[in-house]
């Protein structure tokens, strides 16, 4: 039931995150059209409103423009950081009656002139935060299905053929295939990471694997071999019971 709720969960982080960077990406298009391709127009604000929430501030300039004697009405809205508010407490930029620069483009979007710049910067930074939440929210949840780091037990016959087992029940008999030649090796593994068991005619050797480091330990005689591959599965057991 844990593992189900944690799917839910990355699920709906995936589709919160792959929003915002769909919002975010959105904006750039907007802010990259005004600053390239853009015209301008002399403005006379009416009102500004700021609008506060928990972790943002924004700044809505409603404002009156003419063009071809006729006059329109419109707003834009940006975001309002803590430089703009500490410079706002000592000359009032966005004003009532003053006079304000607006950049418009083909695709009807408006913006004030001095602020695309700073909100390209804004929201590039929200796109690569949204960006490495997303990457971590996708690899949360493909982690949670077991076909990614499945935990396999194997043994390699004469022939050198991996044959897959699904529980090791009888650890003496498969100590015993070592001594007798019938097998060359088994384990315990993960794609590249893993344990493995073999036996030279003298001595066991446990050969381990991590990230593509690998190490090698004799073991000097069966019973202590069995006790460190009984330890080995009964880690296996908790990590699976606790992960279901």
């Amino acid at each position: 039931m844990k593992k189900v709720y944690r799917y839910i969960t990355d699920f709906l982080l995936i589709i919160l995150f792959s929003i915002s960077s769909a919002f975010c990406i959105y904006k750039e298009f907007i802010n990259a059209s005004l600053l390239f391709k853009s015209q301008e127009i002399n403005a006379k604000i009416e009102d500004v409103k700021y609008t506060h929430s928990r972790r943002s501030h924004y700044c809505t300039v409603y404002f009156e423009y003419e063009i071809e004697g006729i006059k329109y009405e419109n707003n834009v809205t940006f975001n309002w950081m803590i430089i703009d508010r500490i410079n706002n407490s000592i000359v009032n930029e966005y004003r009532n009656g003053a006079q304000i620069i607006i950049a418009y483009d083909n695709y009807g979007n408006f913006q004030v002139k001095d602020r695309i710049k700073k909100e390209l910067i804004i929201y590039l930074v929200y796109l690569l935060i949204s960006i490495a939440l997303l990457s971590f929210a996708v690899y949360s949840f493909l982690s949670n299905f077991p076909g990614k780091n499945k935990v396999e037990i194997y043994m390699q016959d004469n022939n050198y053929k991996i044959l897959k087992i699904k529980k090791i029940e009888n650890i003496s008999k498969y100590i015993k295939k070592l001594e007798q030649n019938e097998i060359i090796c088994f384990g315990i593994g993960s794609n590249k990471n893993f344990v493995e068991y073999s036996y030279t005619g003298k001595e066991f050797v446990e050969r381990k694997s991590r990230n593509t480091k690998e190490e090698e330990k004799i073991i000097s005689d069966e019973s202590e071999l069995e006790k460190i591959i009984k330890k080995k599965l009964n880690e296996i057991e908790k990590k699976h019971n606790k992960g279901s």
